[in-house]
């Protein structure tokens, strides 16, 4: 009889401790649903296509609601980004085979901004094996990859004139068979700025910078890329190869409205020095011939002056 209590107790117990572990995951599943900021989800792939869940984040992440994901299982497929659809199709159609993290963009359901997601999803399988979806919970990461953008942007950028910076240039240079060849590269470099930096200030030669960055970004084709490599001095990157007709007339482009620049009793020059490639092979061998070219420039200059011959 006392085993009978015995057991009787301890069965209660089990059960009290089952119910207490059911309540907890109970409550657990409810934030989720209703309260958690992280959108969760079952994916039913197989035998057809359906949300066998999905929380109520998804409304104020997606733009769409529970009942529009469950009516349209294929929404995602439909507003993720060009660039990502892949990712989300490979989910679909089950070639996701183990637990995986991606970060993937789509378009809000109206189509009027862009988000980010990062998702974890892992598969479920039946009695038998066989894939039969994804479990998947997606945290909104649009403001990280906006904070990702301007850290990249700066790190890339000249700070006073907002073109690309030397960092970015060798970061080029090691990745040259991203551009488009032939090239033209052009090698600029002022003959006069360090006077108008002691004699007026740091804040006359920075405008002097601002305004030559805003004429050459008038001047050159819109698919250049400039860099500020030092100082006052620029590398120019043309995606096309420029006869030497062509390249004078850009250059006099260049320096024509310089030199119009007075600053006192200084007048503003400009030497620059080019070189035409046709492979990524020859691209840093290109800018050092273009800057020895703008060096004949600059000796040129300062033999002839404004004789100098074209």
């Amino acid at each position: 009889m006392i085993w009978v209590i015995f057991l009787q107790g301890i069965l209660i117990l089990a059960l009290l401790v089952a119910v207490i572990r059911f309540y907890q995951g109970f409550r657990f599943y409810q934030f989720h649903k209703n309260l958690s900021p992280d959108l969760t989800y079952r994916l039913q792939i197989t035998p057809t296509v359906k949300f066998k869940y999905i929380s109520k984040a998804s409304h104020y992440i997606t733009g769409s609601t529970v009942k529009e994901n469950k009516e349209n299982p294929f929404l995602p497929l439909n507003t993720v980004s060009d660039r990502h659809r892949k990712k989300i199709q490979d989910l679909y159609e089950g070639r996701i085979g183990g637990a995986t993290t991606m970060e993937v963009s789509f378009k809000k359901s109206n189509g009027d901004a862009i988000y980010w997601l990062e998702q974890h999803v892992i598969p479920y399988y039946d009695w038998q094996g066989r894939l039969k979806g994804y479990n998947g919970i997606a945290r909104d990461i649009t403001e990280k990859k906006a904070l990702e953008q301007q850290l990249l942007w700066v790190s890339r950028h000249d700070q006073l004139t907002g073109v690309f910076n030397r960092n970015y240039l060798e970061e080029t240079l090691r990745e040259p068979d991203k551009l488009s060849y032939p090239m033209t590269v052009l090698y600029c470099d002022f003959d006069n700025m360090k006077t108008i930096n002691d004699e007026y200030g740091h804040d006359q030669g920075d405008y002097i910078l601002q305004t030559f960055t805003q004429l050459l970004k008038k001047k050159l084709p819109p698919s250049s890329s400039i860099f500020r490599y030092g100082g006052d001095e620029f590398v120019i990157f043309i995606e096309d190869a420029y006869g030497s007709i062509e390249i004078n007339h850009l250059m006099n482009e260049i320096r024509q409205p310089i030199s119009s620049i007075k600053v006192k009793r200084h007048s503003l020059t400009v030497s620059i020095g080019y070189s035409t490639i046709t492979d990524a092979s020859e691209l840093s061998a290109a800018i050092k011939q273009a800057d020895e070219a703008m060096y004949r420039d600059k000796r040129k200059r300062q033999l002839y002056g404004d004789l100098l011959p074209t």
